[in-house]
């Protein structure tokens, strides 16, 4: 890390040349400037890919909320997203520092990845792993389901035009049910051993029993930044 708790993307990488992008097309993909070719980005800080910031995606109860929001916004303005895996993870981490409304962007394009033919080549065959760095976004990302220290935590941040999400998913021998909205939970347990399930929902410790079905409020509503689609 440098001062500012920026990670190298490689050693030597702060030595490149400084570009940063500036505009985007009508699916928010970066557009490089005509004056800079493919053979010259390896003289740049133009990446690829979310690489340091997957890192901070993966192991993100390791680094600290300030050295992830330094790198996002670091990096966010050096990524140029050649690969359709890169707009998922920059959509989980926007939301985990903040950024919504680049956030629900991401979102938006990594949906219409292969519906809209983003990268023109869908020919080939769908970007199958997109699809699933898609449905992080919105089970891990939007809905807020991540594990935390081996406990599946539970604290939503939905879109503010969202209504709520449902889904199910499996967790330790146990079919959860979910609906997910802001400032409300319902977790419905099912398994057909009887078993006891740790679960953190909106910051709280919970024990949940199988086959039971739990509803729980958030005790201060989400706040909901005014400029959430600027």
């Amino acid at each position: 890390m440098n001062k500012k708790q920026i990670i190298e993307q490689f050693d030597g990488y702060f030595r490149k040349k400084k570009i940063k992008i500036s505009s985007w097309d009508e699916n928010s993909l970066p557009i490089v400037t005509d004056k800079l070719t493919p053979r010259d980005y390896h003289k740049t800080q133009l990446v690829k890919q979310a690489d340091v910031v997957m890192l901070l995606y993966l192991l993100s109860d390791v680094f600290s909320f300030k050295t992830k929001k330094q790198n996002y916004e670091y990096y966010v303005d050096r990524t140029i997203h050649k690969s359709s895996l890169s707009l998922p993870i920059y959509a989980l981490m926007a939301i985990e520092v903040g950024d919504k409304s680049r956030a629900y962007r991401f979102f938006n394009t990594a949906v219409h990845t292969d519906i809209s033919n983003i990268h023109s080549n869908t020919n080939e065959g769908v970007h199958a792993a997109c699809l699933g760095g898609t449905w992080q976004i919105l089970v891990n990302g939007f809905a807020g389901v991540r594990i935390q220290q081996e406990i599946l935590s539970i604290n939503p941040n939905l879109p503010r035009i969202w209504r709520k999400v449902l889904f199910t998913m499996n967790w330790r021998g146990c079919l959860l049910k979910l609906e997910v909205k802001n400032s409300f939970v319902q977790i419905k347990v099912i398994s057909s051993r009887r078993k006891k399930l740790k679960v953190k929902v909106f910051g709280v410790l919970r024990e949940l029993l199988s086959n039971r079905t739990y509803s729980f409020k958030r005790r201060k509503p989400a706040e909901e930044l005014k400029a959430y689609y600027l």
